[in-house]
């Protein structure tokens, strides 16, 4: 029998999905505001998991110490300590972002190409104290990922895993 967890993933899920449907009812009317009331969405879902003191954000850029910016980027997860100050400036300081997020109505194949090449480009920006390696290089500091509210692998015999995997 499964736990309260369960019950709250789900909630979670519904809501996520109550949500689609609303912003896919208007979406080809105004792309842009269905997108930022997905972000928006997202945003929501980590202010009610993450513990009240971490500040989570839509929209920004990261920035490192050279003053150099990543892409920008859907939703971010600030420190605890991240200057008051500066949390409404949308280039956020390397150090004090702990995860960023990429954010998609509908999840497409190449959706997930440029992720990758975000992630990298964020890796490469903030500094390493370490030697270099194969690991340095495929893992940032920041955790970084890519929430969709749906996929577009819906045609029978499609396998969405699968495409993600490859």
């Amino acid at each position: 029998m499964p736990n309260e967890l369960f019950a709250y993933m789900k909630d979670a899920t519904r809501t996520i999905q109550s949500e689609y449907e609303r912003i896919s009812a208007r979406s080809k009317e105004d792309p842009g505001t269905a997108g930022d009331n997905g972000e928006e969405n997202w945003a929501e879902l980590l202010r009610k998991w993450l513990p009240k003191h971490y500040h989570v954000v839509t929209k920004g850029r990261i920035m490192n110490a050279k003053g150099e910016c990543s892409p920008q980027v859907d939703v971010l997860v600030l420190s605890p300590y991240y200057p008051p100050a500066l949390i409404e400036k949308k280039e956020y300081l390397g150090a004090g972002v702990l995860a960023a997020f990429e954010c998609k109505l509908t999840l497409e194949a190449h959706h997930i190409q440029k992720a990758i090449e975000t992630a990298r480009d964020i890796a490469r920006l903030l500094p390493v104290e370490r030697e270099r390696t194969p690991f340095h290089e495929l893992y940032s500091t920041i955790t970084y990922g890519l929430l969709a509210h749906s996929h577009s692998w819906t045609k029978p015999n499609s396998a969405p895993q699968d495409n993600i995997a490859s």
